[in-house]
Parts: C-alpha cells; sequence; structure tokens
C-alpha cells in the first residue's frame, strides 16, 4: 500500500475512431519482513509504464515546456491507443529565426506524435506499522517513497524548438524545423517554412518522501471518547529535469513563479475529534510548510520566502436520534451541524502571478485558502 501517493494525469484532447484501452501495467513485489501483535514492515518496488494519448496538454512552467502531470504522489496506469487517427492543428505566427536573424511569419504544427515512447516509473516503498499491545487504541504508521520517472512527455512550442536547435545543432529538436535551404544556412533565404511542435519525450523527474498517519483513541468515562490522529507529509526532493539547456530544477520547498501551485516540504493536519452522547466537537490545524520562490535560478525575486501556514477548521454537530429516530444499526437518521472553515480568518500570503499580473488571484490556490472564513449548517437525513 502507497499511503498518499497519486500521480495525477491531466489528460488533454484526444481525438481515435477507436476507443481507448485502460490496463493497469506494473511488477511489483511486497515482503513482509516481520509481523507481530506490535509492529509490521513491508516493503515495496514498482515499476510503472505508461503511453500517455499523443494530444495531451499540461503544464511545466519554463522554457516553452507544458508539464504534463501534477505529483502528489502515485497511480499505476497504462493507456493503450488503439488504431487512432491523431488530428493536428496548423497556424501561423510570426517569430524571430537566430540562426538567419529574421524575423517573418511561418507555419507552425502541433499535434500528436507516433514516435512517442512510454514514460516508465519506477517507485520504491518501505513502511512499518506500530500497533503496540501495552498502548490500546494507538496505531502508527511510517511509509518512505521514492519515484523516479524517465522520457516523460511535454507538448514544447516553436521558439523553443528554434532556440533548442540554435544553441545546439546535434539536438533532436532540429528534426522538427523544416528549412528551404539547408539545415546550416545562415542567409534570410533559408528562414523556416515550417516548426513541428509535437510532444516529445523529454523530461526526467525524482520524487522522495515520508508520509506519517499516527492516531490514538481515548475512552473518558461511560459515553465519552477522544479520538487523536496526525497526518504528515515530509517531501525533501521534488527535482524535474527537461530541456539540455535549462537547469534541473529543485522545486521541494518552492512556490510557482507563474501558476497557483506550491509545493511544501512539511505539510500536514492535526484532529480531534471528541464524542459526548449525543455532542460531537471535531477541530483540525491544517499547516502549509514553509516555501521559497527563489528555487528557480533563472528567476530572483526580492520578497520570495513564505513562511508556514495554519489554518483551524471546527465542526460542531448534534445527534438528534431521539427525535428523527435510528436505523437497525443503531445509526441516526438525523444530525444537526454547524462547520467553519478557516475559523480564525487567514489571508492568504501575496504570491504575484507573473504570467497574468491582474487577472488571477493573486496567491498560490492549490495550497493556500483563498476564501477565508467559511461558515455552513445543516441537517444531514438518513432514509
Amino acid at each position: 500500500m502507497i499511503r498518499q501517493a497519486e500521480v495525477q494525469h491531466r489528460n488533454g484532447f484526444t481525438v481515435c475512431h477507436q476507443h481507448l484501452v485502460h490496463a493497469a501495467a506494473r511488477t511489483a513485489h511486497n515482503g513482509v519482513f516481520f509481523q507481530r501483535d506490535q509492529h509490521v514492515m513491508r516493503l515495496r518496488h514498482a515499476q510503472d509504464q505508461r503511453l500517455v494519448e499523443r494530444l495531451h496538454k499540461a503544464h511545466i512552467h519554463q522554457g516553452g515546456i507544458q508539464r504534463f502531470s501534477h505529483f502528489r504522489g502515485l497511480r499505476h496506469q497504462r493507456t493503450e491507443v488503439q488504431n487512432c487517427h491523431f488530428l493536428t492543428a496548423t497556424f501561423y505566427q510570426t517569430f524571430t529565426d537566430r540562426q538567419t536573424n529574421t524575423t517573418n511569419e511561418l507555419i507552425v504544427v502541433s499535434g500528436g506524435n507516433r514516435n512517442l515512447k512510454p514514460e516508465i516509473a519506477k517507485t520504491k516503498t518501505v513502511g512499518i506499522i506500530l500497533q503496540p499491545s501495552f498502548l490500546p487504541g494507538f496505531s502508527a504508521s511510517i511509509d518512505a517513497w521514492e519515484i523516479k520517472i524517465k522520457g516523460g512527455v511535454g507538448a514544447v512550442d516553436a521558439p523553443t524548438v528554434l532556440n533548442q536547435c540554435f544553441a545546439n545543432a546535434a539536438s533532436p529538436f532540429c528534426s522538427q524545423i523544416v528549412r528551404p535551404i539547408s539545415p546550416t544556412d545562415t542567409s534570410a533565404a533559408n528562414f523556416p517554412s515550417q516548426v513541428n511542435a509535437f510532444n516529445i519525450n523529454l523530461a526526467n523527474e525524482l520524487y522522495r518522501g515520508i508520509d506519517f498517519d499516527v492516531s490514538q483513541r481515548i475512552k473518558i468515562g461511560a459515553d465519552t471518547r477522544l479520538d487523536l490522529r496526525l497526518l504528515a507529509s515530509y517531501v525533501p526532493k521534488r527535482s524535474i529535469s527537461t530541456l539540455p539547456t535549462v537547469p534541473t530544477q529543485e522545486q521541494a520547498g518552492g512556490i510557482s513563479v507563474n501558476g497557483p501551485y506550491g509545493y511544501p516540504k512539511l505539510s500536514g493536519t492535526l484532529q480531534a475529534d471528541l464524542s459526548h452522547g449525543p455532542f460531537n466537537l471535531f477541530v483540525a490545524e491544517r499547516l502549509v510548510g514553509a516555501m521559497d520562490r527563489n528555487w528557480n535560478p533563472l528567476q530572483v525575486f526580492t520578497e520570495h520566502h513564505y513562511g508556514p501556514v495554519y489554518y483551524t477548521d471546527l465542526t460542531v454537530s448534534i445527534d438528534l436520534g431521539a427525535l428523527g429516530g435510528r436505523n437497525t444499526d443503531g445509526r441516526s437518521n438525523a444530525t444537526l451541524f454547524f462547520n467553519v472553515n478557516n475559523l480564525f480568518d487567514r489571508k492568504p500570503p501575496v504570491v504575484a502571478d507573473t504570467s497574468s499580473p491582474g487577472l488571477n488571484f493573486p496567491t498560490a490556490i492549490a495550497v493556500y485558502d483563498a476564501v477565508g472564513r467559511f461558515m455552513s449548517a445543516g441537517v444531514r437525513m438518513r432514509f
């Protein structure tokens, strides 16, 4: 089992005359080293191979590359495309070609690439579960994991294709440029007639972290119970390698420079759930760890450090079983609840968006609460 680990694939637009066949493609070896009443040790090694839809789009915010996935863990999946006819898009754009030092209009063709190879991801996990007999109600699990991806698929835009070829004449990007004379001629007449901006295998990624899940159940009196739980994740390694001329991005503990994403090394939630007769009080304290915006050596910000942010959530509920009745399993048919998210109305840090200043909300909305205090109340009914 891999805790809190899921690769979330943001699928793009693929047009086929045949359906996509999804099938699992992993080879895993699971072993239990020892098992007693107090602890279990587990180890896993898995390999994941995926064939990504050819017209797939997503976002890497560097060097004109668009990312194909956003990680918070792992899901094993393989997608096979059978007998599909892939569409391409053709349009005109004006570019400056550094080889011929000429600015002109050229044809850009974007779309599928039948030469794509499957992405390959290898995952390793080792974990331990503690349930000591001398501490009733206590449970803890710790999972260390590592994910390596080779040949990640990304869509490269036309300017990046031109610049990468100019920087290295042996670059595979040069094969995507069509010139009327020759690949090396520098005269204005050799301005490209077409650039193919296809998806290619270009990214290598490495993720490494530790997940914690610790809980304690305490019984207080005949009808009072307190449940405590800590969920935490520490991800010190998040490396993204894309283009040969772009330095490896060490994103762990960083915050995106032109998007809503952030990657704190430490995040977690501490929960307390107190039940007394028909009354229940639930409190959760959420942590978004410190992040820095200067993780990218190509972009330096004056205001770049953002400290840890805490949010408090509160829920109060009353079991109306005496009025609403109960099911045969003893569960109430009606519960009255009052909920407050972000109880102290913690404001998100101001993180300016460099991609569309003034258009997007100036913070990393994927990790920070941009709504503020939010209250709701109601009755849950069972029929």
